[in-house]
């Protein structure tokens, strides 16, 4: 499976907060390529809501076949991963 530029979805958790259904429809869109790649440079950390829908994701590409994986983290948000008992669970999930 090829990627494309839904591929990538910035993770911006106080924007997916505000605005969970835009937020929604970019991960619809990348599940959809079948290739998940989540850009987390620019997040401090990851609240458990922002969380619940990575896993969602997760287990929507997974189960098509497809791949998700994190393209870029940071620190924070490999602890948020950490403290919340999934880092495993992601592939790039730390930095």
């Amino acid at each position: 499976m090829a990627t494309d530029s839904k591929s990538t979805v910035r993770l911006l958790p106080e924007t997916w907060l505000d605005d969970p259904e835009t937020a929604m429809t970019a991960l619809r869109e990348a599940v959809a390529t079948g290739v998940v790649a989540i850009d987390a440079s620019a997040a401090r950390n990851l609240p458990a809501q922002v969380l619940q829908m990575l896993i969602a994701t997760h287990k929507s590409v997974r189960s098509a076949g497809g791949s998700f994986s994190f393209a870029a983290t940071n620190d924070g948000v490999a602890s948020s991963l950490q403290a919340l008992g999934v880092a495993d669970l992601f592939e790039g999930a730390t930095p």
